[in-house]
């Protein structure tokens, strides 16, 4: 119920200051977002059984999720969740009546509802504003007004001030009175970017329907009317950051970074914090590298750490300048995607680590990218030519047709009863199963490739012995498929065929023991009683940070998590 009632109210200010902000959280300043894993390996270590890596998985699943008290983040939960219970009964016509009258005479139609709300929050400008709309320039800019949100408990109201602050803040207190504040503001330089576009709209003619004898819209024969082009420019600060606070305790903070010159680079960087979960990102692009690093920390304690690494790939700059017309943009995106996807020219090796509590790494990555995507198109030609409609099979049922009827017999006497009518049908259905894509060759080659230019290995307490990797392994499927399943129990339908038992050929992960040289699937050595214990935690942890929802904010009443095994 109360989950409908914020969706239907869409009380925007709120829902972005104080939702957002719950949410979102930061450390203090951007550092390299490892925690301390993702170290070099160092030694070596005796090989485990399949056996024992169960037994020690478990064991750091175990001390992964016990690290988490739900008690730990309450306080935020609990605010977030008391607050939306509070002010949701709140009158918020006068920030209603404020967007009205704001934008009812700067945007007609459609315009109102798209560029209100960023230009209000951002506190937009409108450089060049005609009165025909014709050629319409829009400037969203984050530092030039600032605007205060208070609730007023006595009146149970909300008011918006303008202020020379570039930020956004809503004042509000909880249940206790205590005073709380969540606020919104950037700093650093600006970026500046561009965007036009061509509007317009459609219009159709009235046509006179004879039939109806009226006239009414042909919507075959509408025509395209063009409004002027619309550009938006928007200046973004190099740093945004939030916080959250609970009298002068920071419950969330959220800082974010970023560089780039729209052409060459863009780099970012994110830290997020929220009581005593804090995670931190970390990412760079180019025209011809790539990486990104990011963790997950409790407390002061890192749990997991990832990174991912494209250290020579081809990217196409784009070269027109800022201002990018819609006809240009589609251009280029047209020619970035023929590239990527056809010639991936100069894409090599990519590489990718993740790290749990530095008693886990899984290692991954590509060799060759372009030879990857070479081999697979080369497969997919190979065994994807065939037409569908060979594998087309047809078989016959008969449909029993029982109907109440009146007639006159031999003998000119009415009679009244049910017929029954037998017609011979014919169906069909596609053999999918036979055809190449499904022969034990053609999932054999599949599996050479995808096992020759990418790997997938484990290693456990950072040290340089592989004790289990992934490989692709083909099975056969054997399975029955029943054309007619739909009509089974129906009396009406006799003589159907009975269901096709087949055999085809699949490609399933496998993970590969060194220790006893022996591969099992991973569907297999993951259902083991072994983890149901492990499922069990997951379990109860997810619907202990659900029982912190009292009031359903987020989850319905009868909500948890079940995961079946």
């Amino acid at each position: 119920m109360y989950k409908k009632q914020i969706m239907k109210k869409n009380h925007l200010f709120w829902a972005l200051a104080l939702c957002t902000c719950v949410c979102l959280s930061s450390c203090n300043e951007t550092k390299t977002p490892t925690g301390g894993l993702l170290e070099e390996p160092k030694d070596e270590m005796e090989l485990l059984s399949p056996d024992a890596q169960k037994d020690l998985l478990v064991d750091v699943g175990e001390e992964l999720l016990n690290t988490f008290n739900p008690e730990d983040q309450r306080a935020a939960v609990e605010l977030a969740d008391e607050l939306y219970y509070k002010y949701k009964r709140y009158d918020w016509d006068q920030i209603y009546e404020d967007f009205e009258e704001e934008f009812e005479d700067i945007y007609s139609r459609e315009f109102e509802s798209f560029f209100s709300l960023p230009r209000r929050l951002a506190g937009a400008i409108t450089d060049k504003q005609s009165a025909s709309l014709e050629n319409m320039e829009i400037l969203l800019s984050l530092s030039k007004f600032g605007y205060v949100i208070e609730f007023d408990d006595k009146t149970e109201s909300v008011k918006m001030t303008e202020t020379d602050d570039a930020s956004i803040t809503v004042k509000f207190s909880d249940a206790d009175g205590t005073k709380c504040e969540a606020k919104v503001w950037g700093e650093g330089k600006e970026i500046e970017g561009s965007y036009t576009y061509e509007d317009g709209h459609w219009e159709y003619p009235e046509v006179w329907d004879e039939y109806w004898g009226e006239w009414v819209t042909d919507w075959e024969n509408g025509e395209y009317i063009s409004d002027g082009k619309r550009t938006i420019r928007v200046k973004v600060p190099t740093t945004i950051k939030m916080h959250l606070k609970h009298g002068n305790e920071a419950l969330i903070s959220f800082t974010f970074n970023w560089d780039s010159n729209l052409e060459d680079y863009a780099n970012t960087s994110m830290n997020l914090q929220v009581i005593n979960l804090k995670f931190a990102e970390e990412t760079k692009v180019s025209t011809t590298a790539a990486s990104a690093v990011c963790s997950f920390s409790y407390g002061d304690k890192p749990l997991v750490a990832a990174a991912a690494n494209l250290p020579k790939y081809e990217l196409i700059s784009w070269e027109g300048g800022k201002d990018i017309t819609e006809e240009e943009g589609e251009n280029w995106l047209e020619e970035y995607d023929d590239k990527y996807t056809s010639l991936l020219g100069k894409v090599g090796a990519g590489e990718a680590k993740v790290d749990i509590l530095g008693k886990i790494q899984i290692k991954g990555g590509v060799t060759d990218g372009a030879a990857l995507v070479d081999a697979y198109y080369n497969w997919e030609d190979k065994y994807y030519d065939y037409n569908w409609e060979d594998y087309n099979r047809t078989y016959t049922y008969t449909w029993v047709s029982e109907y109440w009827d009146s007639w006159y017999d031999e003998y000119g006497n009415w009679q009244e009863g049910y017929k029954t009518e037998h017609y011979e049908q014919e169906g069909s259905y596609n053999a999918w199963w036979e055809r190449p894509y499904y022969t034990l060759n053609a999932k054999q080659e599949q599996c050479n490739f995808l096992n020759k230019y990418a790997y997938l290995s484990v290693y456990y307490n950072n040290t340089t012995t592989e004790q289990a990797k992934v490989l692709m392994d083909t099975y056969e499927e054997n399975d029955t498929y029943d054309p007619v399943s739909w009509m089974r129990g129906d009396d009406s339908y006799t003589n159907l065929p009975d269901p096709i038992h087949y055999t085809c050929y699949n490609i399933e992960p496998v993970m590969y023991f060194p220790q006893e040289e022996t591969s099992i699937a991973i569907a297999t050595y993951f259902n083991s009683s072994k983890f149901l214990g492990l499922i069990d935690l997951v379990e109860d942890l997810a619907n202990s940070y659900i029982a912190l929802d009292k009031h359903n904010l987020i989850f319905d009443d009868d909500f948890e998590v079940e995961i079946d095994y």
